[in-house]
Formats: C-alpha cells, sequence, structure tokens
C-alpha cells in the first residue's frame, strides 16, 4: 500500500485519477473538493491543510520566480509532457511514486519529463 495522498491539479484529466486509485493510491482532483476554478494558491493551501502532494502540468508551479512556494508543503510534482494524456501521464508518474515515498518530496519541486526527473528543496531557495 502506497503512502502516498495525492491531489491532482485541474489540468490533469479526470480518468488519471481514476487509475491511481486502482494501483492504491489516496488520491483526490480539484474536481472533488470544488476546486476546479481556483487559482494555485487556493490549490496548494487545500494541498497543505490535507497533506497532499500536488500532481500538475502548470508551468507556473515549475517556476518559482514565477509562484514561489512556502516553506513547508507536502510537494508539489509537476509533469513536462508534450501530449497531456493519462497513458503519457502515468507513464512519467507511476515509477517516480514507486520509486520514492511522499517523505522525500516535502518541501519539494519535483520535475519529471521524458529524459529526466528533478527534485529542488524549495525550503532552501
Amino acid at each position: 500500500m502506497s503512502n502516498w495522498k495525492l491531489l491532482l491539479d485541474q489540468n490533469i484529466r479526470y480518468e488519471v485519477k481514476q487509475l491511481l486509485l486502482e494501483c492504491g493510491y489516496d488520491v483526490v482532483h480539484t474536481v472533488d473538493l470544488g476546486l476546479q476554478r481556483s487559482d494555485d494558491p487556493q490549490i496548494l493551501s487545500e494541498a497543505i491543510k490535507q497533506q497532499r502532494t500536488v500532481i500538475t502540468l502548470d508551468k507556473d508551479f515549475g517556476s518559482l520566480n514565477i509562484f514561489p512556494l512556502p516553506l513547508n508543503h507536502y510537494g508539489v510534482i509537476r509533469i513536462k509532457t508534450e501530449l497531456a494524456l493519462p497513458a503519457n501521464i502515468l507513464k512519467l508518474l507511476q515509477p517516480f511514486l514507486e520509486n520514492h515515498q511522499q517523505q522525500d518530496v516535502l518541501s519539494s519541486l519535483v520535475i519529471l519529463s521524458n529524459n529526466k526527473s528533478r527534485i529542488i528543496n524549495t525550503s532552501k531557495s
């Protein structure tokens, strides 16, 4: 059983939630929380309240100059993919989730792409 608690951003298709649930992850979508039209700070605030890692395609989350993350949060995973199809997202996300624990990304920004992954501790930025 996974220890991950995930919150999928509004730009992630809802089907991804269903697939992650089938894999045993504790996951909610912004739609489930009535946050589908909320801005990034509201989504991150709810993720912090629920102790969840945010999964997003949003470039703003990947730019600490545009959207600086607070010192303490449960992690943000930004997925960089050409086509944001559920299969492409899971191809990048699932191996990362299987090989890491939520505690590995506390107060960090993770950038996942086809050729690499980076973990940036934002509490030191």
